[in-house]
């Protein structure tokens, strides 16, 4: 098994905002001898859907970290959120890949276990 991780943005807000809790991971990762690499949805250059189905066809990680910064939006006159989004995200990611799922974030962080459940993973770090 190789020792290869993806680390996921599937933040689509614009403008665009590289979650920080990618940066840090991806440099312990590296210094514990992972292979990363990470996957931001944030500027597509298709649609996010396809743009995963080509990923995951070339490479198949042994753990996917997910990071889940917003649950919805900090704009009041929009009243939207992003858990069906994000849902679907990670849907498509275990059509396309069978490693383990890992979620995280501060949106996740919010309401971990009730996360897990409406994301229907098994694994979270708060």
């Amino acid at each position: 098994m190789s020792q290869f991780v993806c680390l996921v943005n599937p933040n689509q807000v614009q403008p665009g905002i590289t979650p920080y809790a990618l940066d840090v991971l991806t440099t312990h990762l590296e210094r514990a001898g992972f292979e990363v690499e990470v996957l931001d949805l944030t500027f597509p250059e298709r649609t996010w859907q396809i743009d995963l189905a080509i990923y995951f066809s070339r490479r198949q990680p042994m753990l996917v970290g997910v990071t889940l910064r917003n649950t919805d939006t900090v704009i009041p006159q929009e009243q939207r959120t992003f858990l069906e989004d994000h849902r679907s995200i990670i849907d498509a990611i275990k059509a396309h890949c069978q490693a383990p799922i890992v979620v995280g974030g501060v949106g996740y962080s919010s309401m971990p276990f009730a996360m897990l459940a409406y994301l229907q993973v098994p694994y979270g770090v708060a």
